[in-house]
């Protein structure tokens, strides 16, 4: 089930399902009301509105990364198997809290991603750095990944809804340079993500 789009722009193109690039704030703005499993209700957020909620906004406003966590490091990483059988490394957010995960990419796929403790500066980023933020706003839950890379960014994501409730959701992929913006109109308690890749120009721009 595709997401719902809100209109940040008067300029907008399509870059896939759910998804608009917002030409002059720079940003990939994907907003899903559930897919995969995970479905949320009717935002009565304005869609028409030509202003992003101000803990949004702020959100893209942010160059620099700095760590923002609310607990130890190794409960913001987990190890999984993936459906390929190799072992990788999965990362968990939670409302509040800001992930700078460093490392370069071997052909498409990251071999050694790992979460900074101090701050990455601007200069620092290029080709190194993916920026992840997690926020509560009156309109839902709201995931701002910045991709610093020089190609677009594809990774997965599975939604903690409550202490038992789990399920897979359909994320963007991340334009080179760019932010992504994901919003979903109900409560997140949790966000793991992982299985990061960089996609050739020719490859599928998809929501996934």
């Amino acid at each position: 089930m595709p997401g719902r789009v809100f209109d940040y722009s008067p300029r907008i193109m399509p870059v896939g399902r759910g998804c608009l690039f917002v030409a002059f704030l720079g940003v990939t703005a994907c907003a899903s009301n559930g897919s995969s499993g995970a479905k949320g209700a009717e935002t009565n957020f304005d869609k028409d509105s030509k202003e992003l909620p101000p803990e949004v906004a702020s959100m893209l406003e942010r160059k620099e990364c700095r760590p923002r966590m609310r607990g130890a490091m190794d409960l913001h990483q987990r190890t999984v198997k993936g459906d390929d059988g190799k072992v990788e490394r999965a990362f968990l957010i939670q409302p509040d809290e800001q992930l700078c995960l460093v490392g370069r990419a071997t052909g498409n796929a990251f071999t050694d991603l790992r979460i900074a403790t101090e701050l990455v500066s601007p200069e620092q980023a290029k080709k190194q750095l993916i920026a992840v933020e997690l926020q509560m706003s009156d309109i839902g839950a709201v995931l701002a990944i910045r991709n610093h890379h020089d190609r677009p960014l594809r990774y997965r994501a599975v939604m903690s809804l409550s202490a038992t409730q789990a399920r897979p959701t359909t994320v963007c992929p991340v334009m080179a340079g760019l932010v992504s913006l994901e919003h979903w109109p109900h409560p997140v308690q949790l966000l793991m993500f992982g299985d990061f890749r960089l996609l050739e120009p020719q490859e599928p721009m998809d929501c996934r």
